[in-house]
């Protein structure tokens, strides 16, 4: 995989802390096989273990369990390892589970990564679900010093819906019929930092004032904005 492989496949596994982060990093770099990147995070993790329910760092080492060494907090009491907190807590096929990040990477049906990693297929929709609900909230809380903006565009899913309107079924992917806003796709706003901080926000629209409330509680006010074709609609 290339570098940008690495960080999206990363991106996916959200809940990460940054040690963890660096440590999948490493092993997915020198290809090591699953047990051998949990070790490696598991490795760091011990280096300044902290709390994965209440994240202090009054901790002390507290035996073993399933292949990993356990913690107990001093301040919330409960104990903890080093994948507490993740999406890669209690994962009964760890040998599966970075096979199945690249999966997603690759963007392939549920019953193709369920293949690809020998998993079953109700397995590959409970991670799925799992690595993408915890990826959809980890995003930065503030962006600051050079910050960039533009919007991108998103079909609009209707997947489950009884009665979809305005349209017929369609099959998974494809492109709208025209560009940009339209009842066939949902904005959303990107922003990022030279930090590589980074957040987005789905709106309704792309109306000045829309985007000027969605940027506020994220771009610090003595930041550089450079924005593109959405602000040219503002008021």
């Amino acid at each position: 995989m290339e570098n940008a492989e690495f960080q999206e496949l990363v991106a996916q596994l959200g809940g990460l802390s940054e040690v963890q982060r660096e440590a999948l990093l490493e092993a997915l770099r020198l290809k090591r096989p699953a047990a051998e990147a949990l070790k490696l995070i598991e490795a760091r993790f011990d280096s300044h273990p902290v709390c994965g329910h209440c994240h202090s760092e009054e901790v002390r080492p507290w035996g073993s369990a399933s292949g990993l060494k356990r913690y107990r907090c001093r301040s919330c009491e409960r104990t903890f390892n080093a994948l507490t907190g993740t999406p890669l807590a209690q994962l009964h096929r760890r040998d599966a589970w970075l096979a199945y990040g690249q999966a997603l990477v690759d963007g392939v049906s549920l019953r193709k990564a369920a293949k690809r990693c020998r998993i079953d297929l109700t397995t590959s929709f409970r991670w799925r679900h799992r690595f993408l609900s915890a990826a959809k909230d980890d995003k930065a809380k503030a962006v600051g010093g050079i910050v960039e903006a533009d919007e991108t565009f998103f079909l609009r899913s209707e997947k489950g819906s009884r009665r979809i309107s305005g349209r017929a079924p369609r099959k998974r992917g494809g492109s709208a019929k025209k560009r940009g806003l339209s009842d066939e796709q949902v904005p959303v706003l990107i922003v990022r930092d030279r930090s590589k901080a980074t957040s987005d926000v789905i709106l309704p629209d792309l109306k000045g004032e829309t985007i000027a409330a969605a940027l506020a509680p994220i771009v610090a006010k003595d930041a550089l904005l450079m924005t593109y074709r959405i602000f040219r609609t503002s008021d």
